[in-house]
C-alpha cells in the first residue's frame, strides 16, 4: 500500500508474479482502485479482518472479503 500510495503502480504491476497467489486478488482489487478513501488506499494486510467495529470508519480497511472475492466497504 504504501508503494502505491508514493506513485509506484508501474512497479506493483510490473512485478505481481512476486504476489503469492492467496493474496493476488487483494492486490488487483488494490491497483484497481477499489476501495479508495480519502486517505487512499489503507488495507495493511490481504487477509480477512474479522472484524472491525472497533475502528472508525477511516481506520478500517477499505476492501473486505464478500462473496468470494475483495470488494470496496460500504459504510452501512
Amino acid at each position: 500500500m504504501a508503494l502505491l500510495k508514493l506513485g509506484q503502480e508501474p512497479f506493483l504491476r510490473e512485478h505481481l508474479d512476486a504476489v503469492p497467489a492467496r493474496a493476488r486478488q487483494w492486490t488487483e482489487a488494490a491497483l484497481g482502485k477499489e476501495g479508495l478513501t480519502e486517505t487512499g488506499p489503507n488495507n495493511c494486510m490481504p487477509e480477512r479482518w474479522t472484524t472491525t467495529d472497533y475502528l472508525s470508519p477511516i481506520m478500517a480497511p477499505a476492501l473486505e472479503w464478500k462473496g468470494g472475492r475483495w470488494v470496496a466497504r460500504t459504510n452501512s
